[in-house]
């Protein structure tokens, strides 16, 4: 299952994204630094599963030791 696919299914879907696109590296592969193509909401409620230490709604889509170390200042 590729990124987009993965996403797809675990992240949009389930918090209510709309329709979302990856672009693709000169070899075919998804961006993982910035390939996210959506619309301000989607990348607004990206930004509440990190600001609620990966919940959504009481669900918790991302583990809270995940977000808190990716959301660390990196040396």
């Amino acid at each position: 299952m590729s990124v987009s696919e993965y996403a797809e299914v675990k992240l949009w879907k389930k918090t209510g994204g709309s329709d979302t696109s990856w672009s693709l590296d000169e070899f075919g592969f998804e961006k993982m630094e910035s390939g996210i193509n959506c619309s301000a909401y989607d990348f607004a409620r990206f930004a509440l599963l990190y600001l609620n230490e990966g919940k959504f709604r009481d669900i918790q889509f991302i583990p809270k030791s995940w977000t808190e170390k990716a959301t660390q200042p990196q040396d």
